[in-house]
């Protein structure tokens, strides 16, 4: 499925390798010709020097993008008299990675124009349309300028801001060296490690396996010209596919052979990494990182997609069939021919799949009796109706008292009085000596979880630090495990960290191979300390901070985030939106190094393929 834009990755892969080259070799350029040395760093430049510099600015702005970054930059240099030699050196080492990246363009558009073919090549194959739609490559191009991928950003601004940061790693790498009295050399160990960094940062070919931000850009490019052209032929449903080996996460997973409505409401079940369990999501039509590849919570690589084959094979018919009946026996039809004349009605598959999801959370709560008899769906929900408590939210324009009358009327349930319980979990004692489970199933990619305690928090460490710590050691593909277990060593296919304030506990999940646990698990622990020994970044720091203060914002956009932040407020009396962003704004460092030193790993889980258990024994 994925074989032809793997070349097409592998072709490119050859050309930014090049580019890199250039770029190290105008580096060494830039590092000879500098006429000042470290206490000379933050003085003023020569008159001779400033013109110079000024000369290259006027004559490199004629080229770039007035909407730009380095545009503004320039103008900006070019308005002052005094310019310091700090700003010279790290403006000329920024246009080095500029030159790079523009160069780089040039091929990424020719790659994602040859995987808008491919995609265009697959929809013709599957919907076999009479007519072909006149210059459509071009156009679903000319679209991607706005197009928005799984991780929240357009790809050109990723692009400057990566350009940006990576200029500003070396400068930093640079400004060290000249304070030890040390030759600036692109070839130095500690510079090495950075170009490393850098270009796997951006793509990593190894052993076969592919990542890195272009590798998920063309996932994302693939899948969404697949979907657009698909509509440009008349499509009206799509079915998810993913591709089941030993890097398929749980999402994915449940996605599988699901059948969406390319524009109207589609109402299914999905994983949620996030959530750690099945989420019922309600999607009009498709997007992307919910119901169209590449999906994530987390940040992961994804390599599913979507088919306009919408009928499965006779297999996959089997095996879907087989599951359910595993699950909610009393709810399915006989026989599987049955099943098969059921299984292509909308309404019928997305009623089952609803009842799947509550058969595998409930199935222990659905049986009573000594013959342990089976709960029909009806009785269930009177059963949750007449004894659970329940908290009701409603949101719009409305008049508070007609609304209570009109749940009175249609929606009966026992009132509850309102307890107010305290929801703070008791806390794990600290371990000396860390235990650890192993278990085994048949897998076919190990699980890593690390269980760490949380102890002593403040109230306001519990509501705000904690959770900006643990989005800095695991929340996003620039975090501190991210970036050393999967980037780095690739130990793992991912990894990410949720933090559970009043459970007082943190989890770091990962998937990893059975070789690299001990290695992952040592690394783990490492990047535990170096954060609490303050080997932090403030650039992750405010990267990790804005992601979450995005986070909040968004929330009051949709229904669903305003009732989320309402019950949050109800349950432990959350503060308003406006409070939550001035107390995560004002978190510093030293914050985040103290509450670091309350996170303690209590105990590792290991899942591991069942075969392994009698290699082990």
């Amino acid at each position: 499925m994925w074989n032809n834009v793997d070349k097409m990755l592998k072709k490119y892969y050859e050309q930014y390798l090049n580019e890199y080259k250039y770029l190290k070799d105008n580096i060494q350029l830039r590092f000879a010709s500098l006429k000042f040395n470290y206490n000379q760093l933050y003085e003023y430049a020569t008159q001779k020097e400033t013109d110079k510099f000024k000369r290259c600015l006027k004559k490199e702005k004629t080229s770039m993008d007035k909407n730009s970054y380095i545009y503004y930059l320039t103008e900006r240099f070019i308005n002052m008299k005094k310019i310091k030699n700090i700003d010279i050196f790290k403006y000329y080492i920024y246009l080095e990675y500029y030159h790079m990246m523009k160069n780089n363009s040039i091929n990424e558009n020719q790659l994602f124009k040859n995987v808008i073919e491919e995609a265009h090549k697959q929809v013709i194959n599957e919907l076999k349309p009479k007519k072909r739609v006149l210059d459509i490559i071009n156009l679903t191009l000319l679209s991607l300028n706005k197009f928005v991928n799984n991780l929240g950003y357009e790809w050109q601004n990723y692009i400057e801001e990566i350009t940006k940061y990576n200029s500003e790693e070396l400068v930093r790498q640079a400004i060290i060296n000249m304070n030890s009295n040390n030759e600036l050399n692109v070839d130095d160990i500690e510079f090495e490690k950075i170009f490393v960094k850098q270009q796997k940062r951006m793509l990593n070919i190894n052993d076969g396996k592919i990542s890195g931000a272009i590798e998920n850009q063309t996932d994302n490019v693939f899948n969404y010209s697949k979907l657009e052209i698909g509509k440009q032929y008349g499509a009206k449903e799509c079915r998810f596919i993913s591709e089941i080996d030993s890097r398929t996460t749980e999402m994915c997973q449940t996605l599988n052979n699901q059948i969406f409505k390319l524009n109207e409401m589609n109402v299914y079940s999905r994983y949620s990494e996030k959530d750690n369990r099945s989420v019922i999501y309600h999607t009009k039509g498709l997007v992307v990182g919910e119901n169209l590849p590449p999906i994530n919570n987390h940040f992961h690589y994804c390599r599913s997609t979507i088919t306009y084959l919408t009928e499965l094979s006779h297999n996959e018919l089997i095996a879907e069939y087989n599951q359910l009946k595993s699950i909610i026996p009393s709810e399915v039809p006989k026989t599987l021919e049955e099943y098969s004349k059921l299984r292509y009605n909308n309404d019928y598959y997305e009623e089952i799949k609803l009842k799947e999801e509550i058969g595998k959370h409930y199935k222990k709560d659905l049986e009573i009796g000594e013959k342990k008899k089976t709960l029909s769906f009806n009785e269930y929900y009177k059963k949750v109706i007449s004894e659970d408590q329940i908290d009701i939210f409603v949101l719009g324009d409305f008049s508070s008292s007609e609304m209570k009358e009109i749940f009175k009327e249609y929606f009966k349930v026992n009132t509850f009085k309102k307890e107010h319980k305290n929801l703070i979990i008791p806390e794990l004692v600290p371990r000396k000596r860390i235990v650890k489970y192993h278990e085994y199933e048949k897998v076919s990619q190990s699980q890593l979880v690390l269980l760490c305690s949380l102890n002593n928090l403040t109230d306001f460490e519990r509501k705000y630090t904690i959770k900006l710590y643990s989005e800095i050691l695991g929340g996003s593909s620039s975090s501190v495990l991210f970036s050393k277990v999967r980037e780095d060593k690739g130990y793992c296919y991912y990894i990410n960290s949720g933090v559970k304030a009043y459970d007082n506990i943190l989890l770091i999940n990962s998937g990893v191979e059975k070789k690299n646990i001990e290695p992952a698990i040592k690394l783990i622990r490492r990047c535990l300390k170096d954060i609490n020994n303050g080997k932090v970044s403030d650039e992750l720091i405010e990267s990790s901070r804005n992601t979450i203060l995005s986070s909040i914002k968004a929330s009051s956009d949709t229904p669903m985030g305003i009732i989320n932040t309402a019950l949050s407020r109800v349950l432990v009396g959350s503060d308003d939106m406006e409070e939550r962003i001035n107390n995560f704004s004002k978190i510093t460092k030293e914050d985040i190094i103290k509450v670091s030193k309350k996170v303690s790993l209590h105990t590792i889980l290991t899942l591991e393929n069942k075969e392994e258990e009698h290699e082990e024994n």
